[in-house]
Parts: C-alpha cells; sequence; structure tokens
C-alpha cells in the first residue's frame, strides 16, 4: 500500500462512474491495519468496506478507483480482508527467532519443534510450492 498514491495515474484512463461515500467517522479507528491484522472488529469491518469494494477489484472494469481516489484511499485497510481471516493461526513471535539462518545451521531443533507444530495443523500448506495446495492467498497470506 505504499505506492498506493501511484494508483492516482489512472485517473487518466477511462473511469467506472462508480460512486463511493466515504466512510463513517468510527472507521478508520474501528478497521485500522492493527485491527484488521488481529481480527478485532472483523465483522463489522466486512460490512463496511463492502462500500468500497470496486475500489480494489481487479476487473478493471469494476474497478472505481479512478472515479474515487481519495474516498477508495480512506478504505485501504479493507485489502487486509482479502488476506487475512484464513484458518492458519499467525505464527508465534519465537519462530523468528528459532528459525533463524544461523539457528538453523547451528542446530535446527527448536525451528523443526515449531514447524512441525504447523505440520500437524496442516499449515505446511503456507510454504508448499504446488500453487494448488498453496494457502496463502485463501486469506492465510498474513498469517503464513
Amino acid at each position: 500500500l505504499s505506492y498506493a498514491p501511484c494508483g492516482f495515474l489512472i485517473i487518466q484512463d477511462g473511469a467506472v462512474n462508480a460512486e463511493v461515500e466515504p466512510p463513517n467517522a468510527g472507521f478508520r479507528q474501528k478497521c485500522s491495519y492493527q485491527n484488521m491484522l488481529e481480527g478485532i472488529n472483523r465483522g463489522e469491518c466486512e460490512e463496511l468496506c463492502v462500500e468500497s469494494q470496486c475500489c480494489h477489484d481487479l476487473d478493471a472494469t469494476k474497478n472505481c478507483f479512478a472515479d474515487e481516489p481519495f474516498t477508495c484511499l480512506q478504505y485501504s485497510s479493507c485489502v487486509l480482508l482479502e488476506w487475512t481471516g484464513g484458518l492458519v493461526e499467525r505464527a508465534p513471535d519465537s519462530l523468528w527467532k528459532d528459525c533463524t539462518v544461523e539457528n538453523i545451521m547451528e542446530d535446527g531443533s527448536a525451528c523443526d519443534v515449531a514447524c512441525t507444530f504447523a505440520k500437524s495443523k496442516g499449515w505446511d500448506c503456507c510454504w508448499d510450492v504446488d500453487l494448488d495446495q498453496n494457502c496463502a492467498i485463501d486469506g492465510n497470506l498474513v498469517a503464513c
């Protein structure tokens, strides 16, 4: 999303002529990036984000960002709904410590234990190279 303002360049192209109402006053706090990543207020945010679906539609014929760029940017956290909410739980913070290259090269047992747990839950789909089996895009991108 750091390059989101580049989307303004499509203003020069044909517009979809859709209208997007600005979010209500509590949207920014309720559906903040942090809350979305943690699953807080997810149901409410799903409802509030319906208004902005055309803003990030991958089908260019339905995408309304060119019509409502400033309003669409106010809904930017809604894109996280597609990247979160899957069945895979976020890895514990210790995984990053246990699975450093240094630790893996030295012993690797702590990383192996952590990853074996993930495999036992079926979460090894996160790193499956077979895209038909990989679950990262099924609402698990942030967790994976």
